[in-house]
């Protein structure tokens, strides 16, 4: 059986592959320096409560899917209305690149830009929701 950190390490590399994310990114994303996100991944450093929150909403798992890895259990996906799964994510970002739409009748493109408009208001949502999450920890 795998070291806790091991199995957080391979949980983490899974998610971020999923959401096209580099360590950077990831580390950038949950507020933690790279060299951090590092010790954590080889076990040299156990995640705070706060840093491992801050990873869950990095990696758009449920708050505590951190400590539920650490602990031997599997992360449990973030889950919103709306969510579109991550291949989904990644067609449509390929269909809107201005060189795939290159030459494409105008209503393909209208119908696409519209899917992207939804998604980037989803984001927007989703980032409302984290803010107000922060506000009702602080508090």
């Amino acid at each position: 059986m795998s070291e806790p950190h091991e199995r957080l390490d391979q949980a983490m590399e899974a998610r971020r592959l999923d959401l096209r994310l580099s360590w950077a990114q990831l580390a950038r994303d949950a507020d933690i320096s790279p060299q951090a996100l590092r010790a954590i991944r080889r076990g040299e450093y156990r995640p705070s409560k706060l840093t491992a929150r801050d990873l869950d909403d990095a990696l758009k798992w449920q708050r505590g899917s951190v400590e539920t890895v650490l602990a031997g259990g599997e992360p449990e996906q973030l889950r919103l209305a709306g969510e579109l799964p991550a291949l989904t994510e990644q067609i449509i970002g390929a269909v809107l690149d201005e060189e795939a739409l290159a030459g494409k009748d105008r209503e393909f493109k209208a119908r696409f830009e519209r899917i992207a408009a939804d998604r980037r208001e989803r984001r927007a949502l989703e980032a409302a929701m984290r803010a107000i999450e922060e506000q009702r920890d602080a508090g």
